[in-house]
């Protein structure tokens, strides 16, 4: 039976409780998406939805959730929006470092060496007379 009313404190309490039990990530985010409009009502219930999206590599959206709004200190004890920012913008680069790392290596295996014969390097010029 689902209560008439919610409340943000009973999502972060929830999932504290879901955390402690071993609930997987992908399962409790969408929980979160659901009632997106009564978590945002509470600093604590949205850093909650932060640290998940920040777990799960949705460094964007969790970013997107902290840009803008300024969160309350005396909301919540265990509010660490400065550790998400960095973890945020730390691992989206590291993933965008990796992926542009990749990519330079696939373009390298595809390109012959640069002194091989008929590559038109300069070992392949004839000298000039």
């Amino acid at each position: 039976m689902a209560a008439e009313r919610k409340y943000p404190l009973h999502f972060t309490e929830l999932d504290e409780l879901y955390e402690q039990a071993g609930v997987p990530l992908e399962k409790r985010i969408p929980w979160f998406d659901r009632n997106a409009t009564v978590v945002a009502q509470r600093d604590d219930a949205q850093n909650r939805v932060i640290a998940l999206e920040v777990a799960t590599g949705a460094y964007d959206e969790a970013i997107q959730m902290m840009t803008g709004r300024r969160f309350a200190v005396a909301e919540g004890a265990n509010l660490n929006i400065s550790e998400h920012w960095t973890d945020g913008h730390i691992l989206r680069r590291r993933n965008r470092y990796r992926r542009q790392m990749s990519k330079c290596t696939r373009d390298s295996a595809r390109r012959p060496p640069a002194h091989s014969p008929g590559t038109n390097s300069i070992a392949d010029r004839s000298p000039a007379a």
